[in-house]
This record gives C-alpha cells, sequence and structure tokens, in this order.
C-alpha cells in the first residue's frame, strides 16, 4: 500500500537555503518515488514540492490536451520558470533555490505541510493569517463529501 504526504512540520533553514525533510516524508519519498524531486510555485505563498515521477505524471497529463486554455499555458509557463529539479542529499536535506526563498519570504524557519501526493513548504506567519482560522461550513463538508464519493453536484439550491 502507497503511504501518503500528511500531517505538518516546522523546520528551521540552514544558512545555505536547505532544509531537513522529516523523516516520515523523507521515508515515502525515497521507499516509492526515489530522491529525485521537483519545486516550484504557481502563486507568491508557498512552494509546491513533487516527487519528480509525480511531476512527470502530471506533466504526461498536460500534454495529452492538444489544444490548451490560456490559463494551462500560463501555469506550465510559471511553473517552468520557477521550477527547478532537485534531489535529498545524503542527509536528507533538500536545498531551496535562493529565488524560491525570497519569493515565498522564508526566513528561519518554513511549515511544511504533507499534501497526499507532494509537499508545501510555507512561510508560517503567511500560513497562519491566511488558514489558521479557516473552518467548513456545512455546505462546504457536503460538497467534499460529494466530491469523494464521485456525485455530481446538486442543481439550484442546496
Amino acid at each position: 500500500m502507497n503511504r501518503r504526504f500528511r500531517g505538518s512540520y516546522t523546520l528551521k533553514i540552514d544558512d545555505r537555503g536547505r532544509i531537513i525533510v522529516p523523516s516520515r516524508y523523507r521515508t515515502i519519498l525515497e521507499t516509492q518515488f526515489g530522491s529525485e524531486v521537483y519545486l516550484t510555485s504557481a502563486n507568491d505563498d508557498h512552494i509546491l514540492f513533487y516527487p519528480l515521477h509525480i511531476w512527470e505524471i502530471i506533466e504526461q497529463n498536460i500534454g495529452k490536451i492538444q489544444l490548451r486554455t490560456r490559463k494551462v499555458e500560463d501555469f506550465v509557463r510559471v511553473t517552468g520558470y520557477w521550477g527547478t529539479e532537485s534531489e535529498l542529499d545524503p542527509k536528507g536535506r533538500i536545498l531551496i533555490p535562493p529565488d524560491l526563498r525570497d519569493k515565498i519570504k522564508l526566513k528561519d524557519s518554513v511549515l511544511v505541510i504533507g499534501q497526499i501526493d507532494h509537499i508545501a513548504i510555507w512561510n508560517s506567519e503567511v500560513f497562519e493569517e491566511k488558514y489558521a482560522s479557516k473552518s467548513f461550513s456545512d455546505s462546504e463538508m457536503d460538497e467534499i463529501s460529494r466530491l469523494l464519493n464521485n456525485e455530481l453536484p446538486l442543481s439550484g439550491d442546496e
């Protein structure tokens, strides 16, 4: 059975811009995907940390689109611009490139959150401002439930 990236950790960035990938995430990464990763960003608030294998599946899916929308092209352009292939070092560290650190305003510590098939790296303060008080309404939970159960959304009033 495949293990997934879940939970969160607060990590320190060393003076070279590296973080130590939490051992639980590192085990999943190395046993299921290898040590190669793709780091990128699609917006200004977090870094996407994908096992390279998973990112290649995303690229294959994009490649199957014969006529891409402007949004898809913009996504490819932005994630390509900010993207870099990397690999865990023997001590389980990953270097976050200076341009990505600056873009996301990463300083001494970061929040690392498992996102099932990838990891998100956040400036802790930005994450807390945006999501710390987030809760889901009953209608949002109903919508999530329908999606998880492969049900079509209800039309009209819920």
